[in-house]
């Protein structure tokens, strides 16, 4: 019992210098970050707020499964908490298409490793009790799929905390953009028990 829970630990200790190592970072144009600008002062309008990034434990992302390019912030405004900005990659349509293979029987897996998948980005603005206020696909390349950066859309994932969303039910499903509507539902789900954990451990110090 002694050396089979040595092992777990050797493993996870592994697991999380590994993912130090080769997680990479978001480096956002200046159009990008323009875009973050233009999303937090629609939020807040009239309000000057301070963006004051969270170092990101590597154990948190290895417990919800997190590989992808992310970076978290808090928002202040004269050193009163307003909220959160989460800003992540996600996987989108694979390259020739975004329907094609991606469900089966009502399942949708959409990502194997042998497909090739485009990425976008796109952020998370979150209150200070992490209800989502505003959700931006903040740069999207593909030829497919684009569909998803449309704000009548997008809009669905406001007003709750993101536990909730299903793609299908609570969040409308997109002819021709399956995969990056099926992803960043998905992510935004993800994102939500992250921050959950990640805003306890901030709050804790």
């Amino acid at each position: 019992m002694v050396l089979k829970r040595l092992f777990v630990s050797i493993g996870i200790v592994v697991l999380a210098g590994l993912l130090s190592s080769f997680r990479p970072e978001l480096d956002l144009s200046k159009r990008q970050l323009k875009r973050v600008e233009k999303a937090i002062a629609k939020t807040w309008a009239g309000e000057m707020l301070v963006k004051k990034e969270l170092p990101i434990p590597d154990s948190l992302l290895i417990k919800h499964g997190i590989g992808s390019p992310l970076q978290v912030f808090q928002l202040k405004n004269n050193e009163i908490l307003k909220g959160y900005l989460l800003i992540q990659k996600a996987k989108g349509c694979k390259q020739g298409g975004c329907n094609e293979g991606t469900c089966t029987q009502g399942e949708c897996l959409p990502f194997r490793d042998e497909i090739n998948y485009e990425e976008f980005i796109y952020s998370i603005i979150y209150s200070e009790d992490l209800e989502i206020l505003n959700v931006s696909v903040i740069d999207y390349a593909s030829e497919h799929g684009f569909e998803i950066c449309n704000k009548s859309w997008l809009n669905q994932f406001q007003g709750g905390n993101g536990t909730e969303v299903q793609y299908g039910k609570s969040i409308d499903a997109i002819s021709g953009a399956t995969v990056s509507a099926q992803s960043i539902t998905s992510s935004i789900r993800q994102s939500a028990y992250f921050m959950m954990d990640l805003c306890y451990l901030d709050q804790s110090k």
